[in-house]
Parts: C-alpha cells; structure tokens; sequence
C-alpha cells in the first residue's frame, strides 16, 4: 500500500523506554518512580534518568506533595509527544504487518505453483498467524484455494504442500513421516 506521506521513525531503545513511561504516567499520574519500575520491568535507576530526561524536555512535569512524595504528569507537549510516537509505532507495525502478509502470500502462492496444487494447506494452533493467513484468504490474495487446519484429522496428507509456522507443529508432522514446509523458516532465509 502505498501512503501520499512517508513517516519514518527511527526508535533506538531509549525511546521506547520513554515511550512506555509517558505512556504509564499518562495512565498513572500518582504513580512513584518504583511503580513505574516494577510495572515497566526497568530498573530504578534507568527509569529515574530517562524522568530526568523527560521532565528537561519539557514532556513531565513533577508536583512536590511533600519532601520524598512527588506526583508526575504529562505537559501538554508530553501529550503531544506520546501521540506522536504512539502515531509513529502504529504505522510503523500497520507497514510491517503488511510485509509479512506480503512474503507469506509470495511464498505460498510459490509452494502452490512448485506443487502444481489447488489447495494450499496451513496446518497449526489457532493464534494470530493462523487468523492472518484467514483474512489474506479472505481478500483472495492466493492463487490457489487455503484451508487453514487446526487439528491432524482434517490435514489431507495425501495434498501437497502443508504449509507450518510453527517448530512444534513441524517437529511432530515430520515425525510421524507427514512433509511440511515451516513457511518461518523461509522467510528467515
């Protein structure tokens, strides 16, 4: 898909720790340094430097309630802040869930051809994979037929290619002398 604009973001982890603590102060403005830690999973330490290096950009803004108490907010230009790079990962995974929707397809319509097929079987556990390959299926984005198999009943072994996504799932069908193609590895290559 192609966007009359091009927003490209950069993120290093820095900001992404920045990310998430405007974001959890945006949620939590009587929250303390140790809870934003302990709900982050970043050290004291890390989270008082990257407060420091907020509130001197201007995004927090700290609220003495007494000498050891403080209370955290977003400044208006926080809020900004946080949308803005909420808007830049956003499009940032929108793009990159687009190119995996794109190599998958390649490869399978690839395998589809290779196995001069009509049917292109992907057989693994319900989850987010799983749901992806259906909406592709749904929009006609393969040039053969798709089921999407969740149980070995339904797998016909004797139809080429099962296609797998997950290391399990390969494991256990090469096992028991069924061929699968583990479309992850692929497209690692």
């Amino acid at each position: 898909m192609n966007n009359s604009f091009d927003y490209k973001i950069m993120i290093t982890p820095t900001q992404n720790k920045e990310l998430d603590v405007l974001s959890y102060i945006g949620n939590h403005n009587d929250a303390t340094q140790r809870q934003i830690s302990e709900h982050l999973g970043i050290s004291l330490g890390t989270i008082n430097i990257v407060l420091k290096r907020l509130v001197t950009k201007g995004l927090v803004k700290i609220e003495r309630l007494q000498p050891n108490s403080v209370k955290y907010f977003l400044t208006p230009a926080g809020i900004t802040n946080k949308i803005e790079r909420t808007y830049g990962y956003i499009v940032r995974t929108y793009r990159e869930v687009e190119s995996l929707s794109n190599r998958i397809v390649a490869i399978a319509n690839h395998l589809a051809v290779s196995h001069s097929t009509e049917i292109i079987q992907f057989y693994g556990p319900k989850d987010d994979f799983s749901n992806l390959v259906r909406d592709l299926a749904s929009m006609n984005k393969f040039t053969a037929d798709v089921a999407v198999i969740h149980t070995r009943k339904e797998l016909d072994i004797t139809s080429a290619p099962i296609i797998v996504w997950k290391e399990e799932t390969e494991k256990s069908l090469t096992s028991t002398g069924i061929p699968c193609v583990n479309i992850m590895e692929i497209m690692t290559l």
